[in-house]
Parts: structure tokens; sequence; C-alpha cells
């Protein structure tokens, strides 16, 4: 049985305008504030790319994983370095090979920069996410990818600044395009006369 097709009326809906215009859509605007891998995972679903629940954990996962993987190592040393100051007194010197705790310190610092590590290749992880997704939502609505403008609106540098607007942004077009295709996810099959024809997925 062929899928119904339905014409996306007043024009094309795509990924456009400003990021700040995320109180356009109080509800997309709350989920993405305060849940924002579920906003991502919602979007996702919505499209018909993902479930919303695979989403969700593509991103919480590695994040959870690496973030305590990080946290470990780092109280493992800080408490290495608190109880040896407290067995030994006085003012360990950490610069002193012969100070006693000359190695804990070195396991604490170490503990620093591997957790300042992890969260760097997360960070990473998460640009590569964010900007794929952005491109795969573009090309759902049937409009140009732009990878090179995704990429550098995730750019890690200003991540946690553009990222949630970012989000929302894509968040109010799948959204728009979603309800105007019976709320269900979006398949898009062509676009003729400015329009996009997009067929619902088997359930």
């Amino acid at each position: 049985m062929q899928p119904a097709i339905m014409m996306v009326p007043q024009g094309r809906i795509v990924i456009d305008g400003t990021l700040c215009g995320c109180f356009e859509d109080i509800e997309t605007l709350l989920c993405g504030l305060f849940c924002t891998t579920c906003l991502y995972g919602q979007n996702r679903e919505r499209a018909g790319l993902q479930s919303c629940i695979a989403a969700t954990l593509s991103l919480l996962v590695p994040a959870l994983v690496l973030g305590g993987i990080g946290y470990s190592i780092l109280l493992t040393g800080e408490i290495a370095w608190i109880n040896c100051a407290q067995k030994h007194q006085g003012e360990p010197d950490p610069t002193d090979p012969n100070d006693p705790c000359y190695d804990a310190f070195g396991h604490f610092m170490s503990g620093i920069t591997t957790m300042f590590s992890l969260q760097f290749v997360m960070l990473i992880y998460f640009w590569i996410m964010f900007a794929r997704n952005r491109g795969q939502l573009q090309e759902r609505l049937g409009q140009p990818v732009e990878t090179a403008g995704n990429c550098l609106l995730y750019f890690p540098a200003w991540f946690a600044y553009c990222a949630p607007c970012a989000l929302c942004q894509e968040g109010r077009a799948i959204k728009a395009a979603w309800q105007r295709n019976g709320m269900v996810p979006i398949t898009p099959i062509a676009v003729v006369g400015g329009a996009t024809a997009y067929a619902a997925m088997p359930q």
C-alpha cells in the first residue's frame, strides 16, 4: 500500500530565521531549555530519522560514560592527595620529588588532565552529532544541506551558547512540518512548485 502524499501548503518549511526566535514556540523553548537531549530526540523522531529514545540515548550514554570515568579518576587522585597531606601533616611540597606526597599530587593532576581531555572528546562528539543532525533535518525538509554552516554553528568554542538556540530553531521547523503531515513522522518525496510533498512513514 502506497503512503498517502500530503502537499505542504503556504510554501516550503525550512530551518531558517534568527537563532533568537525561541519565544515563537514556548513548548519547544521549554523542552530545549530543560531537556536538550529530549528535544534532539523528538526532532529526529518527528523527522522519521530515529526513535526519540534511541536518539536521546546516543547523547546521554557517551556523556555519562565519559563524564563518569573522568570524575572517578579525578576523585581518586584528589582523595589520595588529601589523605597523604593529612597523614604527613605540615605543608607538602608537590614540586619536590622527595616529598612523600609527590606521587599522590601527580595522581591528582593526572586526574584533572584526564577529566578535561574526556570533556574535550565529548564536546567534539556533540559537535559532530549536532551538525550532522541539522544537515539530515535540512535534507528531510527538502532544503540544501549547509555542511560548512552547520559545522560552524555548532563549533565547540561557542557550542554552549548557540546549540540550544539552534536546536529550538530546528524544532520549530520540524514541528511545523510534522503537524502539517498529520502528526506522523515526515519523509520528503519531492519539491513541487515551491512546496514539499511528504509521505507518512509506516507505523
